[in-house]
């Protein structure tokens, strides 16, 4: 008789950098929205931890860090006999993707030239600075969802 498979638990959750640069962005979103629509200065995003030197490559990399995201995917496939879900993959990979599409974005916009950027941004960063926005409903709360989702056996 062949013994049964272990049962899959829950072994992800939402990583706190994932969240801390999501609300850092939304925050800094509303702000300059405001400030675009006011017609004053903007200020340019800088994620939260990042001491401000566009050349300190190992400080930008710290702050969009995804080792504890990375850490949840290795967790739920590397053990047989006590295997993650499948939500877990989905929560952590959308985590990671998040924090590596911000770091390349926030890279990338130091070789465009500003007035571009400025009269594309005003409408976008309003609406990601909203309560309603990308970031609080389309980034941090999918992934309480999944993981919740995941938490009960998905």
């Amino acid at each position: 008789m062949t013994e049964p498979a272990p049962t899959p638990r829950s072994v992800a959750d939402v990583d706190p950098n994932f969240e801390k640069q999501l609300r850092a962005l939304k925050a800094d979103s509303k702000a300059n929205g405001d400030a675009l629509r006011a017609n004053t200065a903007p200020r340019w995003f800088r994620p939260d931890g990042w001491g401000g030197d566009v050349f300190d490559y190992a400080g930008i990399a710290a702050a969009f860090n995804r080792d504890a995201a990375n850490d949840m995917v290795v967790k739920a496939v590397s053990d047989a006999e006590a295997p993650g879900t499948t939500g877990d993959l989905v929560a952590a990979t959308t985590q990671i993707d998040y924090l590596a599409c911000l770091e390349r974005a926030f890279r990338v916009r130091h070789a465009m030239p500003g007035p571009r950027l400025l009269l594309h941004a005003a409408g976008t960063l309003q609406g990601a600075g909203h309560d309603k926005g990308v970031y609080s409903l389309c980034g941090v709360e999918y992934v309480r969802r999944l993981v919740a989702e995941a938490k009960q056996g998905g």
